[in-house]
């Protein structure tokens, strides 16, 4: 259906449920496959491109596929404004997966951003307590003061 009707696929917004029955069936590369292929025209510091990324990752993230996720959220912090709600959202998603990975150099430089951009006090204080946190813990990484 989708590919033989392309522009009523969009119309009945196709290509969205498939994505959705592949995720709610944790057929997660499906899905992945889907959703690369609604954002690959979009406009990369567009919204819906950013709402596409966001679930790509989160896709990765569902497979097990943590450095996949890393990849997606990096590309999209780089495409977007620094004070932008995706970016912000983004940036708490990847923090964590550096924090797991024990990427503490990165996890620093992305919660320093965090306490630079947010728009919400209890983000800049829960980006604080970990900045701490870190350099309580981790006292030979390189840090800004």
């Amino acid at each position: 259906y989708i590919l033989h009707y392309p522009e009523k696929a969009k119309e009945a917004n196709a290509e969205e449920e498939l994505a959705g029955l592949h995720e709610e069936t944790r057929e997660y590369a499906a899905a992945i496959e889907v959703l690369e292929a609604m954002r690959k025209d979009l406009p990369k510091d567009g919204d819906r491109y950013a709402e596409l990324s966001a679930r790509i990752a989160e896709d990765h993230v569902l497979q097990g596929s943590a450095p996949a996720a890393v990849l997606e959220y990096e590309k999209l912090i780089s495409g977007l404004a620094p004070k932008s709600t995706w970016r912000l959202n983004a940036s708490i998603k990847l923090v964590d997966l550096y924090e797991k990975a024990e990427q503490w150099t990165e996890a620093v430089r992305l919660y320093e951003e965090i306490v630079k951009n947010a728009p919400k006090d209890e983000w800049v204080r829960a980006a604080k307590a970990r900045l701490d946190y870190i350099r309580s813990t981790h006292p030979e990484i390189s840090l800004k003061h």
